[in-house]
């Protein structure tokens, strides 16, 4: 029986610090677009812009709750730049930054 509850015990926190990790940036990865459908002006850099003018980006970040868009912008590109700390928030997030928040 003791053997069962600590079984029991490790599932559920397995399961726990997966829910963990996937609210941890707040946004849904399965869902964000390409880095290419983003960078709209192929400079292999995402402005701010391109991802405020992304539907598919805008959707994946506020997880379908478009009214929270700046918030949800400003953490996605900050995690982005989370290796340099001294980037503002708002710098262009490289393909390289993308990818590591997108596991791609």
């Amino acid at each position: 029986m003791k053997k069962f509850l600590i079984g029991v015990s490790g599932l559920v926190m397995m399961v726990g610090a997966g829910f963990v990790m996937a609210e941890e940036y707040g946004w849904d990865q399965k869902n964000l677009p390409a880095f290419e459908d983003v960078d709209t002006n192929k400079d292999s850099m995402i402005s701010m812009d391109e991802a405020k003018a992304s539907p598919d980006l805008v959707n994946a970040v506020t997880n379908g709750k478009p009214e929270t868009a700046d918030d949800s912008l400003k953490s996605f590109f900050s995690a982005a730049h989370e290796q340099d700390k001294d980037k503002p928030y708002d710098s262009p997030i490289s393909k390289e930054e993308w990818e590591g928040l997108t596991n791609d």
